[in-house]
């Protein structure tokens, strides 16, 4: 008879109670699926009243024949339905509390909130603060409370939008120049901060999830790049221990929206989405701490944060590297420089001429429909979609930027006139789903005359040669490069002799010719990479690359090339900063003919209350050292010229630089180096 194993049998039951005790947990016990999002029927809530005012009031060059939205591949045929079309339109409630009123394209009062949804928006974003009411300064416009944004939530919700909630962490504005402690806090010590970080995320998740308006997404803080309740959770260059305070803070942020819904994805939102090296520096210190999030949003607004190119950049990468999803958080632009009595719009001529596109109704289209390219083109689906700031912010009494009296500022980049009726450009949520034939023409140029300086004995050819494009303007409004052809012979003179010149260029395209002049002044400036624009390699840190090098009496960095942030030309700058009293000198030596020569570069920093000795200088040129003490007046001011004139050189070389010399977290740029000659020895 065969002999039973009772030893395996013991194990194989062993083993089936184990597997029986998993299978059989209680339900509470298992981690639920998502919860369907419930999709509402609702009808049209119409008015009596109508507008009928032309958009010709505030764009002359309106025409609603020539107007069009250009479809995107990547959302046409039904692709990506989930694709994000937001909208962060907080300030409505206080709009309509002060008598504005709402219409829809055919100028029929109607909801806000449906004629949004007409247009094929599907996600409203609306921001929190803890306590508008307190008296930690000036009260934000909107007074947006958890009982505002529930006002808001509940009315997007029945339309069928997705909610993304945007705390603050502060009791007014939070962005990246001011991140003020709630008032309410201020006394407590940070492992106090942390619990009411944490309390406050779980409260005010569970505020909207007891009303049945759960949201989605939860930013925790609000474009923090430089961290969020401050001063604990600031972040300072040079000091480690405050991005372990503010992963703290971070961590408590999200530990309070999971335990609340542990559906709801996290967000870390910073400004500048055009600058890759911003957002991994940032988001390299964050993950080394293990802030376990699951979004990355950007703003980007054209007029400030740079081109396209540089968005899909940023987006591309920052996704790859991170493993995370990423959406435009914040965007606008504006279809009007018509002043209005009860708005301070700080969209202005010079917006304009950074962002790229007319202030139109047609500008504005293309504008954000340019943005959602970006994002819907960033690879692998990992692009989740934008959010279009304040579409609805109309110029009432009673609906400024804050309390007291103040001023709308964003009413020229809405999507509604000032009298509350919808633009045309509000359909560009929807029809870029479309498949309307849509061509886009070249129709002139910005301008037939253009500024340029050569550096002709520069080794970058976009130093030493005459561009190969000039700005042209299309009829959708925006600007484009258009390739030119230089007249061949002023060209080569340009690119070889120093001096003023004169280059005629025609652009051509189809049938058309546009006839361009460019005024050239043509220079020798033995300044090698004299604005930092070769060799930075995209490191977080970098010193300066040879012939520049910086000496300093501290043993860790206090000077860096800084890329795409407050540089003057091109896209980069020596930052000289740190928490602690420091000095530095930053050089480069140089070999060149003798003769008479002039040096001049540009600095920004802070005022010279912190300087105990700051000045540029030139030695070693067979004279004595020459020297021009830096006077600059902080970050508003902008960049300063600093000089040294008739500079004698007689030993065929020459040491340039500059020293400085400071107390505590004094900060600083430096920029665009030129040494010219004006007579030769």
């Amino acid at each position: 008879m065969r002999r039973i194993n009772m030893k395996k049998i013991y194990t194989y039951l062993l083993l089936m109670v184990f597997v029986l005790s998993i299978t059989a947990c209680k339900p509470e016990d298992k981690v639920p699926s998502e919860p369907p999002f419930d999709i509402y029927q609702w009808e049209p809530t119409l008015g009596s009243r109508t507008n009928q005012t032309p958009y010709t009031e505030l764009d002359p060059s309106f025409n609603a024949e020539d107007f069009k939205i250009e479809p995107i591949a990547a959302l046409q045929d039904g692709k990506r339905q989930d694709f994000m079309m937001g909208v962060d339109a907080s300030m409505i409630k206080k709009v309509i509390d002060n008598g504005g009123i709402y219409y829809n394209l055919d100028g029929v009062e109607q909801d806000v909130f449906e004629i949004l949804a007409t247009a094929g928006v599907n996600y409203m974003r609306v921001r929190v603060w803890n306590d508008p009411y307190s008296p930690i300064g000036i009260r934000g416009g909107g007074d947006m409370d958890l009982e505002t944004a529930y006002w808001i939530v509940q009315k997007a919700r029945r339309v069928n939008m997705r909610i993304i909630l945007d705390l603050h962490y502060s009791d007014t504005w939070a962005d990246p120049e001011h991140q003020t402690k709630p008032y309410a806090w201020e006394l407590l010590n940070f492992a106090e901060l942390k619990e009411a970080v944490q309390t406050f995320t779980y409260d005010a998740m569970m505020y909207f999830k007891n009303r049945g308006v759960t949201p989605q997404m939860i930013q925790i803080g609000n474009e923090i790049n430089n961290g969020m309740i401050w001063e604990d959770g600031r972040i300072v260059w040079n000091d480690t221990t405050s991005y372990d305070r503010l992963a703290d803070l971070l961590k408590a942020g999200i530990s309070g929206a999971k335990e609340a819904d542990q559906h709801v994805k996290t967000i870390i939102h910073l400004a500048d989405g055009g600058k890759f090296s911003i957002f991994d520096d940032f988001f390299k210190e964050i993950t080394d701490r293990n802030v376990d999030f699951d979004i990355i949003g950007a703003s980007f607004y054209p007029f400030y944060h740079g081109t396209l190119d540089r968005l899909q950049d940023n987006l591309d990468k920052i996704s790859e590297k991170y493993n995370k999803p990423v959406f435009v958080a914040e965007t606008s632009y504006a279809y009007t420089q018509t002043p209005h009595v009860n708005a301070s719009n700080i969209f202005g001529p010079n917006q304009e001429e950074n962002g790229g596109y007319l202030a139109t109704i047609q500008g504005q289209a293309t504008a954000l429909r340019d943005v959602i390219e970006v994002v819907a083109n960033v690879p692998n689906n990992r692009g989740l979609g934008i959010v279009y700031w304040e579409p609805a912010w109309l110029p009432v009494i009673g609906a400024g930027w804050a309390e007291a009296g103040t001023l709308a500022t964003w009413s020229n980049q809405a999507l509604f006139t000032y009298s509350g009726k919808a633009l045309p450009s509000i359909n560009v949520f929807k029809d870029v789903r479309g498949n309307q034939a849509v061509d886009v023409n070249i129709i002139g140029l910005k301008s037939d005359i253009v500024e340029i300086g050569l550096n002709i004995v520069s080794p970058v050819e976009s130093e030493s040669k005459m561009p190969e494009t000039v700005i042209a303007l299309t009829d959708v409004d925006s600007y484009i490069y258009a390739p030119v052809t230089w007249n061949q012979a002023q060209k080569n003179t340009a690119e070889t002799e120093v001096g003023e010149h004169t280059v005629s260029g025609v652009v051509s395209y189809g049938s058309n010719t546009w006839q361009v002049t460019a005024h050239v002044r043509s220079i020798e400036n033995f300044i090698q990479n004299p604005g930092f624009e070769i060799g930075k390699t995209g490191a977080n840190d970098e010193l300066p690359k040879p012939p520049w090098y910086v000496t300093s009496s501290l043993t860790d960095m206090v000077g860096k090339i800084q890329t795409n942030k407050d540089f003057r030309t091109g896209q980069n700058n020596f930052n000289y900063y740190h928490t602690t009293a420091f000095n530095y000198d930053l050089y480069q030596d140089i070999t060149l003919p003798n003769g008479t020569y002039t040096l001049t570069a540009w600095v920004m920093g802070e005022t010279n209350a912190k300087n105990i000795e700051h000045y540029m200088y030139v030695k070693n040129h067979g004279g004595s050292i020459m020297t021009a003490n830096v006077f600059v007046s902080g970050w508003a001011a902008g960049y300063q010229q600093i000089t040294i004139e008739n500079i004698v050189v007689t030993s065929g070389q020459i040491r340039i630089g500059f020293y400085g010399q400071f107390n505590a977290s004094t900060w600083g740029h430096i920029d665009d180096f030129e040494l010219v000659r004006t007579n030769h020895a």
